[in-house]
């Protein structure tokens, strides 16, 4: 059965109407040519009907390889490091060519997922979601999918669910640090250097004050760190792993609703207003690299934010844009969830 022959950005693909339905098997072929039911390459199964040509050229689109240069592009903005924005990259188009869920088995930094998110929002055949064990994670492990996987949040959770919190468990390093406390550095510096395993293997970690902390792993990993974490600081720890990760000792958040109105939605305007300082001391720390829009520092007083930012300060802590109002005399309402 013949069917049509394009060629795309990802090479050559071939649309095969099959006698008797209404959807299409699409064929990557290695030249240009007609493809035969019987052709012996592999193919990718979607759901669209193709009998015309507006439906033809949806399929098309939806067959193209991922961007790749500008999608590193819009990482390198973010500052992920390049190796590991060609590590993601890479496992996006593979999820697209291979018409599947590709899950990392890393954990990725906040600025390493934003600007995945950002990437591939507006791509039509390929997202993102993530999970790093519990709803406020910072580190998370990431998972591609093609979108017609998950049309709605619930089922995105879905895919979070089934491929990203399925690699993770939950270890308690416990000890008595009554007279030797010990900071997030310290665990992670023992977690690291015990193991020999990279930052990367390790998410978030809690710390339980004079207790111990609790850390989420990767599955794989959780052996190597209950053999080989025994001590930190001058501390010695038992190492035992959590029923599951609910029983994560995570303590809520402490946040404060702000409003502000300012005439410009400049960075020095709306960080000074939700971190209550003056605006020469906001630019000040802007200067020096102090301040985050979205987890990468920026060094410009001008730069305009949007609904969504989350501005962190060094030292005063997180503010998130909630929603951004124009007022009747043109100025601009911003409402600000400040984390304390």
């Amino acid at each position: 059965m013949a069917g049509f022959v394009y060629r795309s950005p990802g090479g050559v693909v071939a649309f095969v109407n099959l006698p008797g339905r209404t959807g299409a098997v699409v064929r990557p072929v290695p030249r240009w040519g007609f493809a035969s039911r019987s052709a012996p390459f592999p193919r990718v199964r979607l759901r669209y009907a193709c009998h015309d040509t507006r439906r033809r050229r949806q399929v098309l689109a939806a067959t193209e390889l991922l961007p790749r240069d500008k999608v590193l592009k819009t990482l390198q903005t973010v500052q992920v490091a390049e190796e590991v924005a060609v590590r993601l990259v890479d496992l996006a188009i593979k999820a697209t060519k291979n018409y599947q869920v590709v899950a990392t088995d890393f954990f990725l930094r906040p600025n390493e997922l934003h600007g995945m998110k950002q990437a591939l929002e507006s791509l039509a055949f390929v997202g993102v979601t993530s999970s790093g064990g519990y709803a406020a994670a910072e580190r998370q492990v990431a998972a591609f999918y093609p979108k017609d996987f998950a049309p709605t949040p619930e089922q995105e959770q879905q895919v979070a669910t089934t491929h990203c919190e399925s690699q993770l468990l939950a270890l308690e390093l416990a000890g008595n640090f009554i007279f030797d406390r010990a900071s997030h550095s310290d665990f992670l510096g023992a977690l690291i250097g015990c193991s020999g395993l990279r930052r990367e293997r390790f998410g978030d970690i809690i710390i339980l004050g004079d207790r111990g902390a609790q850390v989420v792993v990767l599955k794989n990993d959780a052996e190597t760190i209950r053999s080989s974490v025994k001590m930190v600081r001058s501390v010695t720890v038992r190492t035992r792993q959590l029923g599951s990760l609910a029983e994560l000792e995570v303590q809520p958040p402490r946040t404060k609703m702000l409003t502000s109105v300012e005439a410009s939605l400049r960075l020095d305007a709306v960080g000074s207003a939700g971190f209550g300082m003056s605006r020469t001391k906001m630019v000040e720390m802007i200067k020096n690299g102090d301040v985050h829009v979205n987890w990468v520092p920026v060094k410009s007083a001008s730069r305009n934010v949007a609904e969504g930012d989350t501005i962190t300060a060094r030292g005063r802590g997180r503010l998130q844009v909630i929603s951004i109002a124009i007022t009747s005399r043109g100025r601009f309402r911003v409402e600000l969830k400040r984390y304390i």
